[in-house]
């Protein structure tokens, strides 16, 4: 087995000059030459007119329809599903760029070692469950029966694990170490018999679980027997987290983007009967209540959800969960209401598919749903409408939109026979999301803002800039957004080590190094690339003082909004020392506020 120390910085710088963007670009799309530019009808969502701007000296790329951006390999990256890792090699190896590696760090070697083992362990296990379901006849007769077909039982890698407490354990044991079988979820041992290592899934279906690149992480299975338990999935482990994961997004990406919207459903089959059913647009949170970490994966890809839960009671509250969820991280939500008993697998199976595409394409806004589903004057003793009022008040107060969350209020209201004036003075309703400093990090979705933000304002001109001597610079904390504040320090960095102007180059480069393979929320490459592409006015150094002088006052007042219960709380204490040191910022803040530009 090969040992790989960490890749070098200038390896990967490297790479990334090496890649031709508009090469890239080509496989997939027609480009065609525009002045110093190429454009091309973007690969993301459907359009007719080209509105992906591909910039081949940078290497940027930039939709001005769905407002994708990023660099050449992250492009790459996006077209093929490959990871950071992959796509580092593949295009080395495609631009003829050699890779030295720094010495791996203590600990680097065995742990990659240990899962270079595991990965092994996985994909000898899909290997083995794929050949079981071509020999075993109970498996094709339940997937005959529910009308699966070949096509999409090979696309999403459907396999058998037999009826035997040893048979994967027999099969790859004598080429596989048992330990690293354990690690991969794959084998298990009893406390009566630690001795005797037995198949973890037994008589099931199997569902291979992916990365959104693709990567094998784990397993899922379907008993077809009486066990109690109807699924089951590889444990929890250092590689596989269930809660962050979507399955079947690693094949959904491309018609979730072209559509601009995905079907979140439950399970497994409700992912193979939507796309049974013509919907690839389809994820699943694979049967446990919607996370965090699943709904900032999500609004990586798209900004509007439609929940395809089942119609019972306990899909219906899971659905009102998620909405919740959604709803905060600024993603539109709608719900498909399929009939009581029914999920998408069984009315396709029951109705056909023309019955599932209806249910979804007639889902409604999620909020408004609840809203008439409140019962009205008369309908209920009044303590029981107030506490159905209350419920669909706190999924109201999610919503980041003013006007939308207005909207939403009087609805209610009317519905009710109350004034809206009584619901708002009960609202616990958050300040719309950008005008705080976390707003972005529940919320990653890109998409092309109407208008410039004053922090992209200020990041475009200061990129433009053909000089930052006799600038007075913010702080990094009067960047709100955190990738804008990444961006903003890099530059900073830029500018410490003489570098004058910015090489936005080299900016893309250090930024891309840090974004490692892009599953963190929000990708520096990728709105520094709408930043530089979307610039079309010359400099002005005016325009430039003017927004950080007003950058800075719009920090400065939340600042000196903090610093009031700071120095209430000094006073309180008898801490004088931090009463005077508040007392000195908020006087220096105040005539901030009173600055104007040039002085």
């Amino acid at each position: 087995m090969q040992r790989r120390g960490r890749l070098t910085d200038e390896a990967l710088d490297a790479v990334r000059e090496a890649i031709d963007i508009v090469d890239i670009a080509s496989e997939h799309t027609k480009v065609e030459r525009r002045g110093q530019r190429f454009v091309a009808l973007c690969p993301f969502h459907k359009e007719k007119t080209p509105s992906l701007s591909l910039d081949p000296e940078r290497k940027l790329y930039y939709c001005f329809g769905c407002g994708a951006g990023g660099d050449a390999l992250g492009l790459h990256m996006e077209l093929t599903g490959d990871n950071f890792a992959t796509a580092i090699e593949h295009m080395a190896d495609r631009y003829g760029v050699p890779l030295p590696r720094a010495a791996p760090a203590p600990g680097d070697e065995a742990r990659a070692d240990r899962s270079e083992r595991i990965q092994a362990a996985l994909d000898a296990a899909y290997a083995f469950f794929r050949g079981k379901l071509r020999t075993e006849a109970v498996p094709q007769d339940y997937l005959r029966r529910r009308k699966v077909s070949s096509e999409l039982i090979a696309r999403f890698g459907v396999g058998f694990a037999p009826d035997g407490w040893q048979t994967l354990v027999s099969d790859l044991g004598r080429r596989l170490a048992m330990p690293d079988l354990e690690a991969a979820g794959l084998v298990a041992r009893s406390r009566k018999n630690p001795d005797r290592p037995y198949d973890r899934f037994r008589n099931r279906l199997m569902f291979p679980i992916r990365s959104p690149s693709g990567r094998l992480l784990a397993f899922g299975g379907r008993t077809l027997g009486d066990d109690p338990a109807k699924y089951v999935n590889t444990n929890e482990t250092d590689h596989f987290r269930k809660g962050t994961l979507l399955y079947g997004l690693d094949s959904a990406r491309r018609a979730i983007r072209e559509q601009g919207r995905v079907l979140l459903v439950e399970g497994y089959f409700d992912v193979i009967g939507a796309a049974l059913a013509g919907i690839d647009w389809v994820v699943a949170s694979m049967g446990t209540a919607l996370t965090a970490g699943q709904v900032r994966l999500l609004s990586r890809y798209t900004d509007e959800v439609v929940l395809g839960y089942d119609g019972d009671r306990a899909g219906i509250e899971a659905a009102r969960k998620a909405a919740s969820l959604m709803l905060e991280a600024g993603l539109v939500v709608r719900r498909a209401r399929f009939p009581a008993g029914q999920d998408p697998d069984s009315l396709r199976l029951d109705e056909g598919p023309e019955a599932v595409r209806s249910v979804v394409d007639e889902a409604r806004d999620a909020v408004a749903l609840e809203i008439d589903e409140l019962p009205t004057r008369g309908e209920l003793d009044p303590r029981l409408r107030a506490r159905e009022a209350a419920r669909v008040r706190v999924l109201i107060d999610r919503v980041g939109d003013r006007i939308a969350r207005r909207g939403y209020f009087e609805h209610a209201a009317e519905r009710l026979g109350v004034k809206v004036e009584v619901l708002l003075r009960e609202s616990a309703a958050v300040p719309e999301r950008s005008a705080g400093a976390g707003a972005e990090e529940t919320r990653a979705v890109r998409r092309p803002p109407a208008t410039a933000s004053i922090e992209e304002q200020v990041l475009r001109l200061i990129i433009a800039a053909p000089s930052l001597d006799g600038f007075d610079w913010p702080e990094s904390g009067a960047f709100f957004d955190p990738v804008l504040r990444a961006i903003y320090r890099a530059v900073r960095e830029q500018a410490k080590a003489g570098v004058d102007p910015v090489d936005s180059t080299a900016l893309v480069g250090a930024l891309g190094r840090r974004s490692g393979d892009g599953n963190e929320t929000g990708n520096p490459v990728d709105r520094i690339a709408g930043l530089l592409l979307q610039r079309s006015s010359a400099f002005s150094e005016q325009e430039l003082r003017v927004s950080l002088v007003e950058l800075g006052r719009r920090f400065a007042k939340q600042r000196l909004h903090l610093l009031a219960r700071e120095i209430n709380r000094a006073q309180r204490e008898g801490d004088m020392d931090a009463l005077h040191r508040r007392i000195e910022e908020k006087q220096e803040l105040s005539r901030v506020l009173h600055r104007q530009p040039g002085s």
